[in-house]
């Protein structure tokens, strides 16, 4: 489950507008006024004020049922509540109407085990604690606020200290404006900005406040275009740059001292992407080739961060599907062509679809997440077919190695030339890494 909600996790946070009223924002240290709470589900009541609370812990986490790493937090909120009880209060909050809701509760599993009150419909809350990305936790303690952060730094220690009144001192969610092509990623970092530019580049860490994202920008003004990725992990300028789908991002073959930069370990997200995360911004003239862009991207990354990178074919192990002997899986029956494979269900389907459909989703790679194993296709069928398989995870070989065998199916081990990436340490005198936290 957590291998699909990262997918987007790793972009860093999610996206939306709000209006705004003449209503105060707060911040921390602010004193909370006797707001009302309405629009209340999975609640003893719909409605509550904050004094009903009596100075306990509040806390407000900003949601919305689009926003894929706003539902990962959601079990670990979840957790909170009910080791805490009735001595701390969390509320889900989101500015969109109760049939949302109800859709979300119904189609997303995880959901159907929360216990969490929700609130739907906000339109003051959102005005009091200003945000621009979500997640956005605000909590509130003896009536004031206590913290803006993120869902990772609210934890059991957390509560432990306020219920004590001990001070805490989560890291601050900063909501900085959002990052627009338009602008420039230097001037971001530097608060300078130079007019009729005609050719930059500008590599950094990650930058906290200003969103995740990644695309190119024709300036309508001149004769450049502007190639950016903000915030994302350092696997996918590699991966982009020697033009590896996700069904083949998982051939990669790190010879590094330290792969943390490269693949998220049990950290938060946040607290990773702050050594995994990188931003890079190019300014080049719009008949500049992608090839030549990628070039100079890879140079850039790779004399600053210390690394050499080719693709290489090498002698690995990896895993083949191939027919088990004498069987043969029947062709398709037809109909619409569907490949159900990557979601949350517990039955994986493929209808009127080639077996390289499957392979792909079992080599289907997140940026970022532990490599997948490498599977090849070698099993000479050619024309479509169709599977149900009962597997939560197509990348759980175990699972599918059970789930195909009635098919006449099976997966094995074996060692093969595969074409990889191949990532080293080139030089020592890396000095981002060392001067980064």
């Amino acid at each position: 489950m957590i291998k699909y909600l990262l997918a987007y996790a790793l972009a860093g946070a999610c996206l939306y507008a709000q209006a705004q009223d003449n209503i105060k924002p707060l911040t921390i240290g602010d004193t909370v006024p006797d707001i009302t709470f309405t629009n209340i589900i999975n609640h003893p009541t719909q409605a509550a004020r904050l004094s009903d609370f009596g100075g306990r812990p509040v806390v407000l986490d900003f949601f919305a049922t689009w926003c894929s790493s706003c539902i990962a937090a959601l079990p670990h909120l979840d957790n909170l509540q009910q080791q805490f009880s009735n001595k701390i209060q969390l509320f889900v909050v989101t500015y969109e109407p109760k049939e949302n809701l109800h859709q979300f509760f119904k189609n997303v599993p995880l959901a159907q085990k929360l216990r969490l009150p929700f609130i739907y419909g906000d339109t003051v809350l959102k005005q009091l604690f200003p945000h621009k990305s979500i997640p956005h936790e605000v909590i509130i303690s003896q009536n004031k606020v206590a913290a803006i952060t993120f869902p990772e730094y609210i934890t059991g220690t957390t509560f432990q200290r306020l219920l004590q009144d001990q001070a805490i001192n989560p890291r601050l969610k900063q909501d900085l404006d959002r990052y627009t092509p338009r602008g420039s990623l230097y001037d971001i970092a530097t608060r300078q900005f130079w007019e009729r530019l005609i050719s930059s580049s500008t590599f950094t860490g990650f930058i906290e406040g200003i969103g995740s994202k990644s695309g190119v920008f024709y300036n309508p003004d001149s004769t450049t275009k502007k190639i950016y990725k903000i915030n994302l992990p350092l696997i996918s300028f590699y991966t982009q740059a020697y033009n590896l789908p996700a069904e083949k991002a998982n051939r990669v073959l790190l010879e590094v001292a330290d792969p943390s930069p490269f693949f998220r370990t049990k950290a938060g997200i946040h607290e990773w992407l702050l050594k995994g995360g990188f931003c890079y911004e190019a300014t080049v003239p719009k008949t500049m080739a992608d090839s030549v862009i990628y070039q100079n991207m890879l140079h850039t990354i790779n004399k600053s961060l210390g690394y050499r990178s080719y693709l290489q074919t090498r002698q690995l192990k990896c895993y083949v599907l191939r027919l088990v002997t004498g069987a043969a899986v029947k062709t398709s029956t037809g109909g619409a062509p569907v490949a159900n494979l990557l979601g949350n269900a517990n039955t994986k389907t493929l209808r009127n679809q080639p077996i390289q459909a499957l392979v792909d989703a079992m080599n289907n790679q997140t940026p970022a997440d532990p490599l997948c194993p490498i599977v090849l296709d070698e099993t000479g069928i050619h024309t479509p077919i169709d599977l149900d398989l009962k597997v939560a995870d197509v990348q759980d070989l175990s699972a599918m190695s059970r789930a195909l065998k009635p098919y006449g199916l099976e997966l094995a081990e074996v060692v093969r030339p595969v074409e990889v990436l191949v990532i080293q340490d080139y030089h020592t005198d890396s000095f981002i890494l060392k001067a980064r936290p």
